[in-house]
This record gives C-alpha cells, structure tokens and sequence, in this order.
C-alpha cells in the first residue's frame, strides 16, 4: 500500500476508535462515579416485577464490578421517560462506601428540575439525627452502553441490620392506597387507612392478627373522646413524629395526606414510630399544581378529607406534639439550618457538570442550573420564615 494511503487508513481507524470511545464514555468533571449497567443480550427493562440478569460497573474512586439482577420500580415514576430502577447483588455488598446489602435502588429524579430534593429531604433527616434516613449518592447512569442521566443510588427501605433494623421481632409498615395484588395488607378499623406489612415478609395468621390488632389498638387510643390525654404517647413516639412533620412540612410533602409512601416501623415491645422519610418526587409544592416552589405557605394538610389527612392532621393537634415540633424546630433552626443551605450549595456544585449532561438528554427544567438551585434555595428560606410563624401559635 501507497505509505501516504496507508498513514491515512491508520488515522481513520484512530478516528473512529476515538469517536467510539466518546459515545460509550461520559466526560465527568467532577467526580462523580459512573454506573454502567449491561442487561443480558442487551434486552430492554420493561418490567417492574421481573428480574434480568445483568453485569454492573462502577467507575470512580470506589469501583466495583459484578453480576446483578435488575427490574424496574416506582409508582408514577416508571411511567416517566426516564425510568428509575432497583437492582439486587448475589451477596451483601457495599457500593458507594453504603452499608452492605444486596439490594438498592436507582432513583430518577425525573420530576425534579433540580435533581436535589430528595437529596435535600435526606439531608433534614440527617440533620435531625431521624433513624434509619437514606444517604444518597448521584453518579452518572449508562445502560447498555446508552446514557442516561444523572442518578441518585440510595438504599431499598426494608427491614435489615444495614437498612431499617427494628430487631428480632419488629414491624415495619407502609401506608400506601397503592396497594399491589401480592401486598400483604389490611385496611385499619376506624381511620381505614391503608396499611402494608413490609416486615415481616412472611408471616402466618396469627402474626397478621396481631400486628393488625397493636396497629388499632393505637388507632382507637387516637380516636378516642379523652385523646390527647388518654397515655397514647405510650405506645407511639412523639417526638419522632415531630421531627416527622418538620421534615414533611418544610418540603411540604402531602403524600401523607393520601397516604403514600409513608413508613412506620416498631421494634419489638416497643413504641410505634415514623420513618423512614421517603419519596420527595411530588414535594415542594408540585402535588399542588405540577409546578415547583409554587407557593411557600401552602399548609401541610389538605383542606379537603382523605384517609391520612384525617388520621395525621388529629396526632398533629396534640398540643404535646406541636409542643415537641417546636422545641425541636428551633434546636433545628438555631443549629443546622444554615448547614442545610450550604449543603445545598455543595451539593449543587457536586452535580453541576452531571446536571447538565442531564439537561440535554431529558430537557427538565431550566437550562441554567443555578436558576433551579436559587430557586429551591428561596424556597427553604421562605418555608422556614412560614414555619417559624407556625410555631410560634404552638
């Protein structure tokens, strides 16, 4: 071959390695790690009750490789474009430097412009030392060699020694009108709320019975004539549930009016208790009217009756636990408000370059990042001004 042919042929060939290297490969700027999911013979996730094999990469300074399973997962969510996913490992292990399990999720955040507030919500918890809150951990998601966003990897709310640990013996629950045809469930016997039993995960009739029996029990206590003063705090931890409302009504999260997503755990003889905090996707103020940091004196609870309105708006009328919501408010306010805001910041600042490859792939929001990031800055400025008013009526 002409030498002039053949130094031309390698360039081209170096062009196109290049080229393909490109394509499969982000650039990240920051830091962030790189998730690379393979499914088996590249087939689509299409389900979110059916498993695929798959083989899962971590790119960054804790990298992992290996053999996973994953499906689909969410409510609303999987209906979304950008699609949010739970994967599960042969054996216990830690990505991200979490505590080992087998299972975790992948959160989308396809509702939030900001790709923040469920980091943020996490970050209150942390902040008011909530047991058992999520830690999130963005990176950057490639599926069969396809990119797709900016993603947050966090752990799957279950009952575990490394996740929700209530011990030998303890519940945890989910009220959630979602109901799914394999839940095991009950509806309770005064509020009607409805009520999944996550943990135990098998259990015969008797210990349905008696978890269905302590849970109204405690119902009946709330409901009763003499309530507040009639000892419910005995078997139902108030001041959990303070910090509970805090959290909920400094996003302004309204699941709990359904209720959605709305966990209580109780470890075994002992107290009924909020939390873990979950899903931020329809929080400050979208469930109002599909638009972010609409209106920051929005109240918690609707005006309008539904099942968890009515049971949580009552528990949130004892003037102990508005007496415990403002003790801790301002513990909250005086120390670890500020750290939120800069939280915020770094966070913000974490994820800038990755929010941006973000936006040209889904086209969410605003294309100047630090218009979303102001915004929901302003938005936790004016919902503490709202909440210090609150309770200062308490």
């Amino acid at each position: 071959m002409n030498p002039l042919k053949k130094s031309f042929a390698v360039l081209f060939l170096l062009f196109l390695f290049s080229c393909e290297k490109t394509e499969e490969s982000p650039v990240v700027e920051v830091g962030l790690p790189v998730l690379r999911i393979t499914t088996e013979n590249k087939a689509a996730i299409n389900s979110r009750d059916v498993y695929q094999n798959a083989s899962l990469v971590i790119e960054g300074d804790l990298p992992f490789s290996g053999d996973v399973e994953i499906r689909g997962r969410g409510n609303s969510t999987w209906s979304f474009p950008k699609k949010p996913y739970k994967i599960r490992l042969e054996e216990k292990t830690s990505l991200l430097n979490g505590l080992p399990a087998k299972k975790w999720v992948l959160l989308a955040n396809y509702l939030d412009p900001s790709l923040m507030q469920n980091a943020v919500a996490m970050e209150i918890g942390h902040l008011l030392e909530m047991p058992f809150t999520n830690t999130m951990k963005p990176l950057e998601l490639w599926l069969n060699n396809e990119y797709q966003g900016n993603y947050l990897l966090t752990e799957q709310v279950e009952a575990k020694t490394n996740r929700v640990n209530v011990g030998q013996g303890g519940v945890l629950l989910s009220l959630d009108i979602g109901i799914e045809s394999d839940d095991i469930h009950f509806e309770s016997s005064i509020y009607k709320l409805p009520v999944i039993i996550k943990h135990p995960e098998e259990i015969g009739d008797p210990q349905h019975g008696k978890i269905e029996q302590e849970f109204n029990d405690l119902e009946e206590r709330i409901n009763a004539s003499d309530f507040p003063d009639n000892n419910y705090l005995d078997f139902f931890d108030g001041e959990e549930m303070a910090k509970y409302l805090i959290v909920y009504t400094l996003t302004c999260n309204e699941e709990i009016n359904h209720p959605k997503s709305t966990y209580i755990h109780k470890k075994s003889g002992g107290k009924f208790t909020m939390g873990p905090i979950w899903d931020f996707d329809w929080a400050f103020s979208y469930e109002q009217s599909r638009e972010h940091y609409l209106n920051p004196r929005r109240p918690l609870f609707w005006e309008r009756n539904s099942k968890g309105k009515i049971f949580f708006k009552r528990i949130a009328s004892d003037p102990q636990i508005r007496a415990l919501m403002k003790t801790q408010w301002q513990i909250f306010r005086s120390n670890n408000y500020n750290k939120l805001l800069e939280f915020v910041d770094s966070y913000a600042a974490s994820i800038e370059s990755s929010r941006e490859a973000d936006f040209k792939k889904w086209g969410r929001g605003e294309a100047d990042f630090n218009v979303e990031k102001e915004a929901l800055k302003n938005w936790l400025v004016l919902r503490a001004t709202y909440i210090d008013e609150l309770v200062e009526g308490y």
